[in-house]
């Protein structure tokens, strides 16, 4: 704040520094990738906020910051912190995965996959799928299949051990499935980011 005094020869100014005090909602720490039936503690850097969902049917949160993933797709997860000088809010997106994509992830535990890569991994959708010979699999051809996280297929063909195969995917960036199916049953999967 200035004050201004003028006078015959020429003008007094007094200036006062003010700090104006802001509310400072912190920085939610939680999980950004969870699956359906997960239920995860969210917290914050500043404490006494309140938290809220913009999606009720894909999560939901408590007051304590527990949240529960009920269904596949995305939401806003906000913190809300109220001060004497306003408010201000934090907020986290969150991705909610299928059961089916979580369990297809799971099998990756199941499977070897020694015989199975994919370059470049992260790629824009243009990459290339190696099968190496795996046993009694070498001339018996292998079916691929590529599916996003909700388990939908988004491309399927055949191919065989000891060759590469150059894919290319118009979809949107996000995580996708590669399952290679052999003819015995048995499945290798790997996962791969398109950016």
């Amino acid at each position: 704040i200035t004050y201004a005094v003028p006078n015959s020869c020429d003008t007094n100014f007094l200036i006062h520094p003010i700090t104006v005090l802001g509310t400072n909602a912190g920085t939610i720490i939680g999980a950004d990738t969870i699956c359906v039936g997960d239920t995860v503690h969210f917290s914050d850097s500043i404490a006494g906020g309140t938290w809220t969902t913009s999606n009720f049917s894909v999560v939901t949160i408590s007051p304590s910051g527990i949240v529960s993933a009920l269904g596949a797709g995305s939401a806003s997860i906000a913190y809300t912190v109220a001060g004497i000088c306003g408010s201000d809010t934090a907020s986290f997106h969150v991705f909610v995965r299928s059961s089916a994509s979580c369990y297809s992830e799971s099998i990756q535990e199941k499977f070897k996959l020694a015989n199975l890569e994919v370059f470049p991994n992260p790629g824009n959708g243009s990459f290339t799928i190696s099968l190496k010979p795996n046993g009694g699999y070498i001339d018996r051809e292998i079916q691929i299949t590529i599916t996003n996280t909700f388990g939908q297929n988004v491309k399927e063909f055949n191919s065989l051990p000891g060759k590469e195969t150059n894919v290319q995917l118009n979809v949107p960036g996000g995580v996708y499935f590669i399952i290679a199916t052999a003819q015995g049953g048995e499945k290798t999967i790997r996962k791969v980011i398109i950016i």
